[in-house]
Formats: C-alpha cells, sequence, structure tokens
C-alpha cells in the first residue's frame, strides 16, 4: 500500500515541479493499472487542507470541492471514504469549519461516537446536520 503525504496532495493541486512528477506520476500510473489507490490518511488530508487555505489562499468551500474530485479518482483512496466525503460536504457547507472540525462533525454524524466540544459553531453544526438527518 502506498500512502500519500500532504506534500503530494497539494502538489496535485497546485502543481509539481518535472523531478516531483518524475517521481509521482508512475506511482499514480500504478495505482490506477493495478486498482490500488494511494491512500490518503486523515492527518495528511488535514495538513493539506491547512496549507492550500493558508499558504495557497484557496478558500475552504474550494478546497472541499478539489479534495473531493482528487478522492474520487481512480489515484486516490481516504482512509476512509465515506467519512471523508462526509467531512468534506460539512465543510462545503459551512467553510468557517476548519477540516479538522470537519472530520469530527463526520465522525459524530456517522455514529462513530458523541464529540465533545466547546466549539459553538461545531457543536451548532453537528447538531442542525443531525436535526436534517444529514
Amino acid at each position: 500500500m502506498k500512502i500519500a503525504d500532504a506534500n503530494v496532495i497539494v502538489g496535485m493541486v497546485t502543481g509539481m515541479t518535472q523531478g516531483e512528477w518524475t517521481i509521482v506520476g508512475p506511482v499514480l500510473a500504478e495505482a490506477q493499472a493495478t486498482e490500488r489507490p494511494v491512500v490518503v490518511t486523515e492527518a495528511a488530508f488535514i495538513e493539506a487542507e491547512w496549507v492550500l487555505r493558508r499558504r495557497y489562499g484557496l478558500a475552504r468551500r474550494e478546497i472541499a470541492g478539489t479534495l473531493q474530485a482528487l478522492l474520487d479518482s481512480a489515484s486516490f483512496e481516504a482512509w476512509d471514504p465515506p467519512l471523508a466525503t462526509l467531512a468534506l460536504r460539512v465543510m462545503a457547507d459551512e467553510p468557517r469549519l476548519d477540516l479538522a472540525d470537519c472530520v469530527l462533525a463526520a465522525r459524530h454524524l456517522s455514529g462513530e461516537g458523541e464529540v465533545l466540544t466547546f466549539d459553538r459553531l461545531l457543536a451548532r453544526t453537528i447538531q442542525e446536520r443531525r436535526a436534517g438527518n444529514d
């Protein structure tokens, strides 16, 4: 199994140097050919979102759509595809939350556990989405 670091994810979104692509390109081609996508872990997912937002100035909604498109490709797969998709939907709907909070909300909404937080926006987002059965 191949696991992507956040810098690979960021490079896929922002562009890579020829040297970087020389390394990554064959791995992605193999992932597609063998139907064994490169795994994006929760930590890399969250770090990539932070870098795309802070360093590259992308809006959270834009990041959510871009990361979802990456995860929908044949080359990449999230550590937990339904959870990652739900987290990105939460982020697209409530762009004031960062992706780490959206992953927590997704865990709560998927029944993995109850989130304990002092973050009012996170708590309200969970409550509203739960009431809407999303």
